[in-house]
């Protein structure tokens, strides 16, 4: 049980100390920013240096916008949208496999009715290829895995009868996580990954990545550099004299500020940043028509980030007739894509979901006169005695 009044009193430790008012330092920031827009030569010269932070490249000035305003124009199109959970072996129940949850949803906006289709898919797995344990860390991989795999199925199918299709996953398209891997489960997901990204393309199915409350520092980088390099000119002085925050100095100065920070300060409602592409490390192992560029969308409740295949950057202007599609499932689901937001519901393992597993599969293992040992932890979980 917790005792809440013990928490409160390291609660007033802890905030303090870890919370903390970021405005002037995102003011700062933005000051580095309207330096960068007046002086965008001075960019490509940090670009073309070798620095600590890795930084994007981008078309156009850095600082461009473009309007995309629906007007309240009703669209047609079918938007595919796929989320996944899961539930970890535990090993108090004596069970090592584990179950991936797949929500499916498929919306096709038509004139005069539109029609929805909202399902789910159990998927039950022992071990997986090429891994020798099955560590949390794995069957996430092994999740995404199969949302992008299935995500293409749906909107493969759905090219069938529907010419305006976009694909929408929840999160990134730069599979970082995999640089920390060993290097023979990275080729094993990675090359899995960029193969079903390819079928995206060569069945010229757009699919984007969206990520809400995003916390990439792309541009802030670009800056942080910039200021290393001494290319651009320290403004640092007054604010880190009269900070409020004593712990701050010229080497975490702008640690706490991100790339929606400096996107807030020039995107008015329904407007996206310029393109930028990517050069995070993952990437070099991307084929080129793959590797992943990115915007910023202002969409009035939030900045958010999209990301995508570089192939849908050669034509701008059908690349932004297919944000639109994302602002329109944001307004829909009031700040958040619908077909996301049903995606994540239809997906999702409750703590009911995940006792009735364990149960079933001790049921099942009884009627077939299979052994199965729980843990002591396990049953005193279950009856409690005193």
């Amino acid at each position: 049980m917790l005792d809440k009044n013990k928490l409160i009193l390291k609660l007033n430790e802890f905030v303090p100390k870890y919370f903390f008012n970021i405005n002037q330092e995102v003011e700062l920031a933005r000051q580095y920013f309207d330096w960068l827009r007046e002086h965008q030569d001075q960019i490509r010269l940090i670009l073309s240096q070798e620095a600590k932070y890795t930084m994007p490249d981008y078309i156009n000035n850095i600082d461009q916008v473009k309007d995309l305003n629906l007007d309240n124009k009703f669209l047609l199109y079918t938007v595919i949208s796929v989320d996944g959970s899961q539930i970890y072996p535990d090993r108090h129940y004596g069970i090592s496999c584990f179950l991936l949850n797949l929500g499916l949803v498929q919306i096709n906006y038509l004139d005069p009715v539109s029609q929805v289709n909202f399902s789910s898919v159990p998927y039950l797995y022992k071990e997986i290829q090429n891994t020798e344990h099955l560590s949390q860390e794995i069957i996430n991989c092994k999740r995404n895995e199969l949302e992008i795999q299935k995500c293409l199925e749906l909107s493969i199918n759905a090219k069938n009868y529907s010419k305006n299709i976009i694909a929408l996953l929840d999160g990134t398209l730069i599979f970082s996580h995999l640089d920390s891997k060993d290097i023979k489960i990275r080729d094993y997901f990675l090359s899995r990954y960029i193969k079903v990204l390819d079928e995206f393309y060569q069945k010229r199915i757009p699919v984007f990545g969206f990520i809400s409350f995003t916390k990439s520092k792309d541009i802030v980088n670009i800056i942080k550099n910039g200021i290393l390099l001494s290319i651009i000119p320290d403004l640092s002085y007054d604010y880190l004299h009269s900070s409020l925050d004593n712990n701050l100095t010229e080497k975490n100065l702008l640690d706490n500020v991100v790339d929606s920070d400096l996107m807030d300060h020039i995107l008015k409602p329904f407007c996206r940043s310029n393109i930028f592409l990517s050069n995070t490390k993952i990437l070099n192992y991307y084929p080129d028509h793959l590797k992943i560029n990115f915007c910023y969308i202002n969409i009035e409740s939030e900045i958010i980030r999209v990301e995508f295949p570089s192939w849908l950057s050669q034509d701008l202007e059908y690349l932004d007739s297919l944000l639109k599609l994302i602002i329109d499932q944001c307004k829909k689901g009031q700040g958040y894509p619908v077909a996301l937001s049903e995606a994540h519901e239809q997906a999702v393992v409750k703590s009911i979901d995940r006792e009735f597993f364990f149960q079933m599969i001790q049921k099942i293992s009884l009627t077939n006169k299979n052994s199965l040992k729980m843990s002591k932890k396990s049953l005193k979980k279950k009856f409690v005695s005193i």
